[in-house]
């Protein structure tokens, strides 16, 4: 009995320390510069166009090419459609896993009164203002629209700090 006990007890520590040895491996190193993150808008798409306003849902990308979690405290955006000023927004924050993209949508509302007064402020005339806007919302509604956007990401990691710069046009 002592014998198969001891036996027993032999081979448990054998395969203890096997383990030990096989769990190991090369260890990754520890990253300690810094990746520049990526932010874009990948599609805008229209949700709702009506005489009043109009929504469009704006995607965006963000991609993280660290060894470690990122988080975009804020993205903070100007969009225009035509060369048109619509407005500015930002989306609140994201946490990007290591070595991954994630999209993130964020609606946004467009009233036609925003636009009509913007273009009397830029020194047109109510009428051709008026023109104008209908003409925007009516490009928005069959998708011909040419969308701009500026911005940038305000990324906050364990390194420290990114702010990554936001310029497209679709």
């Amino acid at each position: 009995m002592r014998k198969i006990f001891l036996t027993a007890m032999i081979v448990l520590l054998v395969v203890v320390f096997a383990g030990f040895g096989c769990g190991g491996g090369e260890e990754e190193e520890e990253q300690t510069q810094l990746l520049d993150c990526a932010v874009d808008l990948v599609e805008v798409s229209t949700v709702f166009v009506g005489q009043e306003s109009c929504v469009v849902d704006l995607v965006f990308s963000i991609e993280n090419p660290n060894s470690f979690t990122v988080d975009l405290d804020e993205l903070d955006y100007t969009l225009y459609v035509n060369d048109l000023l619509l407005g500015a927004a930002s989306c609140a924050e994201v946490y990007v896993p290591a070595k991954t993209e994630v999209k993130v949508r964020d609606a946004f509302v467009i009233p036609i009164a925003g636009v009509i007064g913007r273009l009397f402020m830029d020194g047109n005339p109510q009428e051709e203002a008026v023109k104008i806007a209908g003409g925007t919302f009516q490009a928005i509604g069959e998708g011909t629209a040419k969308w701009n956007i500026t911005g940038s990401a305000h990324i906050d990691t364990r390194l420290g700090w990114l702010h990554a710069p936001l310029e497209k046009e679709l």
